[in-house]
């Protein structure tokens, strides 16, 4: 096979830990693709070096959202924003899944990376596939004031979208099952007046500049911008008008009140609906100045006080569909 092929596994991914998949499996059904296990940022730093030195024109992750976050975010600063960059295929190695969800890709990784070399034996190589296998996405690019640091990804949520998913992380071994069972309590506990309700669902100061645009209110309960439609769970909640999607990001940021939220949480939770304290459209750019933490591709960021993050697009990835 003519094409070089770049396996990351990240070693500290949860399903890697325990065993549930590694790069042995994968070269059982893969020999040709060359594979590499990181254990640090280091480690996955020199790896891309390599990548980019010898021009490999296919990268796979094997991790969570927040493996592929890490990586895309790596290759973007050792590529430059304007770079050629390599295509990226994203392994379901995750709890969640959010951006193979979303590209789609469905396949565990084992049978991921079977069907990938039989497409790519029966195309006759990556440079034949057609736009049927791949998906132009632009990336998030993210500036944190706090930090200094410009990270790239797919999904960044404010105020509920953070402190729930901390609640989430706090609350034992992952999985879509515990992610359920949090939201949905933390719903009940507000609707029955528990502390845990009103400190997962209550509302947080913030200050956001849209596209120029002040936004005229100054607690919000929500505040999500994503390249993608879909979020997890069932939660869709980007209202798509027919032809709306043509340029930027989503962006959503609800200040309603929780009662409001919790009364119309299907409609809401599914994009049917946009009510009067709200922002529920596209935007290019999004200047954020906030107490809330913030959750990014399912890292967690604690803030030490209020601080600000620009949001804007970033560059365009080839994302491979198997």
């Amino acid at each position: 096979m003519a094409d070089k092929i770049a396996v990351i596994v990240n070693a500290n991914a949860r399903k890697v830990r325990k065993g549930l998949y590694d790069e042995r499996m994968l070269a059982h059904v893969f020999p040709e693709a060359e594979y590499f296990k990181t254990h640090t940022l280091e480690e996955l730093d020199q790896v891309l070096k390599l990548i980019k030195r010898n021009n490999y024109p296919l990268v796979v992750g094997l991790g969570g959202d927040g493996t592929h976050h890490v990586i895309v975010t790596e290759i973007v600063r050792l590529w430059g924003e304007d770079g050629k960059y390599p295509l990226y295929l994203v392994l379901r190695g995750g709890t969640m899944n959010l951006a193979a969800n979303n590209i789609p890709v469905r396949l565990n990784p084992v049978s991921t990376m079977k069907n990938l070399r039989t497409l790519l034996e029966k195309s006759g190589g990556l440079a034949e596939l057609t736009r049927e296998n791949l998906r132009k996405t632009p990336l998030l690019k993210v500036t944190n004031s706090e930090t200094g640091q410009v990270e790239y990804g797919f999904a960044i949520g404010f105020g509920a979208a953070y402190t729930i998913s901390d609640a989430y992380y706090a609350s034992g071994e992952p999985s879509v099952q515990q992610a359920f069972n949090v939201t949905t309590s933390a719903i009940g506990a507000f609707v029955m007046g528990g502390k845990q309700g009103k400190q997962l669902l209550g509302h947080h100061r913030g200050h956001f500049i849209i596209d120029g645009h002040e936004y005229p209110y100054k607690t919000y309960l929500i505040a999500v911008a994503s390249v993608f439609p879909k979020m997890v769970l069932w939660f869709k909640p980007f209202y798509a008008r027919d032809g709306m999607w043509k340029h930027g990001f989503y962006f959503l940021c609800f200040s309603e009140s929780t009662w409001e939220a919790v009364k119309n949480i299907r409609a809401l939770s599914l994009g049917r609906m946009i009510l009067k304290k709200s922002y529920n459209d596209l935007a290019e750019k999004v200047e954020a100045e906030t107490e809330s933490g913030y959750t990014f591709d399912g890292e967690l960021f604690k803030p030490s006080g209020p601080y600000r993050v620009t949001i804007e697009l970033g560059p365009v990835f080839q994302l491979l569909r198997v």
